[in-house]
């Protein structure tokens, strides 16, 4: 379902972005493996002044038979056979350069020791010669004792996974997709597959080997690009979005290719990460450069003005399938989600925040991309046939504003309570499940909500919510959205009605904050008739307030500020005639 990205149709200098992407996929690939003319990865990490040969297993303390898919995709991954043998077809060719990695059973290659790169192998007299590979110059094997790489692997045992093709497919779970989407797999399965007589997992080799199928070494690379790093999504940092920003921005800030080098070398974009600090950084900053210069980029100097563009909305994850969900191309949903990215840094400030020991901090499980992915969803697919409420969806040119407002009132009432309800106490954080126990679903609404995530058993309680948090990262949004669409939005009794009195409210200038009033004890009490007090009613409805001003629905609160010049003025002069009326009154006392 993955697409390579070229750019964005609905923009005069919307191919730019698309350069931007192809400008940072060749980046990387002119430091794995272009500058060496080289398919398989070479062996070069010297470690204690040698060539461990077990850096087949994995280089810089890494293991690569064991980057294993997550949970979700486990059954897309290879599995590791111990009796696999297979030579790399390249290598480098560097004076003393290690031949090609290797893996082979401990049954045949017990130990492990290192390639002794500083060894003359070209000595006629003693009936020795260079003949390891075509073109080495110096070193030979050297098996008499086993050196540990720097994991401390002393034997190349399933140790066949190291990286292959222009960015280095590398790992049991990225071949296993391979195998999955474009192999053999997909093919036993019914599936279309690009290549089904191909098995990756059993012949991974074939990425460099195979002359039918040169393209291979482009088609690994661009697949993980598609797959790993247009659709990286973690932390806060999306790609495309990024990738937007950065072309918007002037194409100055390197902070992009930095996070992008991350994630392809760690594996993450802020490093260091498990797995430590980015190969060759400056070097790929440097690529990038280049390429974007090769490509005349950027065409609009720096400070000048570009075509107005909408960043494209971050992807959410679909419980069930693990499938990106991308918003459609309604340019109604896409101006809530631009209002919304124009107002991120006051969100998150005002909205998005808890205070742990009197400092503010960003919380770990209502964060804004997420909050924008479920907003998507909750859109365009909804809960059991109920989407969120952004208005009446109109075609007129120009748009209905009076149904934005509607559209961004709903949002601000949404995010107002869930100020209260739920993100000032950072749910799930330090096992504060007291904050938790609060969301409705988790007793009223479980099986409803056990059909949108199979994977989590809402109706146990909130520890098994909690403990899902890292895999379904949108999770607690989407259980806002779920309980606001189920229980708040389809609010009609008593004769109140919540989408006529929203509407009204806005109609009447958003004044009458009875709206509000009642909304809170609907989320709070259940009912619009309550009477007694709300908990935390001042708060609720002042982060409404808050937000309301934020998305520009209402003038900012009058400033009281004043002329500080003058009003020391004044008060110097009044502090004069104080003491002189002070004296007057002494004189006459005494």
């Amino acid at each position: 379902d993955n697409i390579l990205y070229l750019g964005d149709v609905s923009n005069s200098l919307g191919h730019e972005y698309g350069l931007v992407n192809l400008a940072a996929f060749l980046a990387q690939c002119m430091k794995e493996t272009i500058q060496y003319d080289a398919c398989d990865e070479n062996n070069w990490d010297l470690f204690n002044g040698v060539y461990p040969l077990s850096n087949a297993c994995g280089q810089l303390e890494q293991s690569y038979q064991n980057y294993k898919c997550p949970p979700e995709e486990q059954h897309m991954e290879c599995p590791v056979d111990p009796n696999m043998e297979i030579t790399a077809t390249t290598h480098a060719n560097w004076y003393g350069a290690p031949p090609g990695l290797f893996c082979a059973p401990k049954s045949k290659l017990p130990i492990t020791g290192i390639w002794d790169h500083e060894y003359w192998c070209d000595c006629p007299w003693n009936g020795e010669s260079c003949d390891v590979y075509e073109g080495q110059k110096s070193g030979r094997f050297d098996n008499e004792v086993a050196v540990a790489n720097r994991a401390g692997r002393t034997d190349v045992e399933g140790c066949c996974w190291w990286g292959r093709g222009v960015i280095q497919t590398t790992g049991v779970c990225n071949y296993g997709k391979l195998n999955y989407y474009l192999g053999k797999a997909a093919a036993d399965e019914g599936r279309d597959s690009r290549y089904p007589d191909i098995d990756f997992c059993k012949t991974p080799e074939i990425i460099c080997a195979s002359e039918e199928h040169a393209e291979l070494k482009w088609i690994a690379g661009l697949f993980y690009w598609m797959k790993d790093v247009q659709s990286y999504n973690q932390d806060g940092w999306h790609y495309l979005t990024e990738l937007y920003k950065f072309v918007n921005g002037g194409m100055t800030d390197m902070g992009f290719i930095d996070a992008v080098s991350g994630i392809v070398n760690r594996g993450c974009h802020n490093p260091p990460c498990a797995t430590g600090e980015v190969d060759g950084l400056l070097d790929r900053r440097g690529n990038f450069q280049k390429v974007l210069t090769t490509f005349g980029l950027p065409s609009v100097p720096v400070g000048s003005t570009r075509p107005p563009s909408t960043l494209p909305p971050v992807p959410g994850t679909s419980p069930a399938s693990g499938a990106v969900i991308l918003a459609d191309s309604s340019p109604w949903l896409i101006y809530f989600i631009d209002t919304l990215q124009s107002k991120r840094e006051e969100l998150e400030y005002k909205a998005l925040s808890y205070q742990q020991d009197g400092v503010l901090k960003l919380s770990d499980h209502y964060t804004f991309d997420a909050l924008v992915a479920s907003l998507t969803t909750a859109y365009q697919t909804g809960y059991g046939g109920n989407i969120f409420y952004l208005g009446k969806e109109s075609d007129l040119t120009p748009v209905d504003h009076s149904m934005q407002k509607v559209g961004l009132t709903n949002i601000a009432a949404f995010l107002s309570q869930s100020i209260t309800e739920h993100i000032q106490d950072d749910p799930c954080s330090d096992n504060n499940l007291v904050a938790i126990e609060g969301i409705y679903m988790v007793t009223s609404g479980c099986e409803k909500l056990e059909e949108i995530y199979p994977a989590v058993d809402f109706c146990s309680g909130p520890e098994s919510v909690c403990s899902q948090l890292d895999t379904y990262r949108t999770l607690m949004w989407d259980i806002a959205f779920f309980e606001w669409i189920e229980n708040v939005q389809s609010y009609d009794r008593d004769g109140w009605n919540y989408i006529e009195k929203l509407n009204q409210f806005v109609e009447d200038g958003l004044k009458d904050f009875s709206f509000i009033s009642t909304v809170s004890k609907i989320v709070a009490k259940g009912s619009a008739d309550y009477v007694g007090e709300v908990p935390n009613s001042n708060q609720r409805w002042g982060n409404f307030e808050l937000l309301l001003r934020a998305f520009k629905l209402k003038a900012e609160a009058p400033s009281y500020d004043i002329d500080l010049q003058a009003s020391s003025a004044m008060i110097s002069t009044n502090i004069i005639w104080l003491y002189i009326l002070l004296i007057v009154i002494a004189l006459m006392v005494f």
